[in-house]
């Protein structure tokens, strides 16, 4: 059921045309979004896997090939060093200093720009890494469950921002490749990313466990992520927000049938799931 099924639905039950009334169908819209969330809402707290989904991400392999010359500006010069633009927006540290750079720009193979100026003298043949610690979460994520890496199967520890700058001020990275170091925790660096420390050394399958963010309808074609197409407890609840906000006496009752119909949902759908979830692991002494 789309949200224009939804919204000539719940006009039609209280006579009015979605084509003409075209201010009371903005109203309208409304109702049914507020009521959208309100399904949302119950439904997540009378089912703990509702609205969860599972995505991966792929960390990347730090990248230290050849040596590097500075001239204690934000330029880096490469020597036998083979950089992409792939690179773009990664994390740039040299062995023998504790300050890390963001990569602004790939000039060539042999050369690229940092965002800030390198604070030291110019210098060869140094030794450098450069890695990725940001994780693009997916685009529907609202919350993080939890955090699995592949390999040990191993929880990321959620943690602080500002937890975690302090523990990369405190070590940023190795530079030695012998030393094999994976994420242990993570912290959310904005609305779309997060964070892990230490820096990933290696290639590694991190699994995300979420809850999915709920995207109103707003295109005519858009659908209700329900189970199995619920439009039609959306149409009783806006049915009833039209009937109050038109003073009518039968919208206590269309209410009432709202509730009845959403705590039936919630029934079937704690029933219906089959989502396995991560559980931590618990240490006996």
């Amino acid at each position: 059921m789309t949200f224009e099924d939804i919204y000539t639905r719940v006009m039609g039950k209280c006579h009015h045309d979605p084509a003409t009334d075209t201010d009371l169908l903005a109203v309208v819209k409304g109702f049914i979004n507020s009521r959208y969330q309100e399904v949302w809402a119950y439904l997540k707290k009378h089912d703990p896997i509702f609205g969860r989904a599972t995505s991966s991400a792929v960390t990347i392999v730090p990248y230290q090939t050849g040596t590097v010359e500075t001239d204690g500006t934000d330029t880096v010069i490469g020597t036998d060093t083979v950089w992409i633009e792939g690179m773009i927006g990664r994390k740039f540290k040299l062995d023998t200093f504790a300050e890390v750079y963001e990569i602004e720009d790939v000039e060539s193979t042999t050369e690229i720009e940092l965002v800030n100026a390198v604070n030291d003298d110019a210098d060869s043949e140094l030794t450098y890494i450069i890695y990725q610690d940001v994780i693009n979460l997916p685009a529907d994520c609202m919350d993080i469950i939890a955090i699995k890496q592949d390999i040990t199967g191993g929880l990321l520890s959620p943690i602080g921002l500002a937890e975690i700058r302090k523990k990369q001020a405190d070590c940023p990275i190795s530079v030695d490749p012998l030393k094999i170091l994976d994420p242990v925790y993570y912290a959310w660096l904005n609305s779309s990313q997060i964070i892990v420390y230490p820096a990933p050394a290696r290639q590694l399958q991190l699994v995300i466990d979420y809850t999915i963010k709920l995207t109103e309808l707003a295109d005519d074609d858009d659908e209700p992520m329900l189970p199995i197409e619920q439009g039609n407890i959306l149409v009783q609840g806006a049915i009833a927000d039209l009937l109050f906000y038109k003073d009518d006496p039968r919208a206590d009752q269309a209410d009432a049938k709202f509730y009845s119909m959403l705590a039936t949902l919630a029934r079937k759908n704690a029933f219906d799931t089959d989502m396995i979830t991560f559980k931590p692991k618990v240490h006996r002494t």
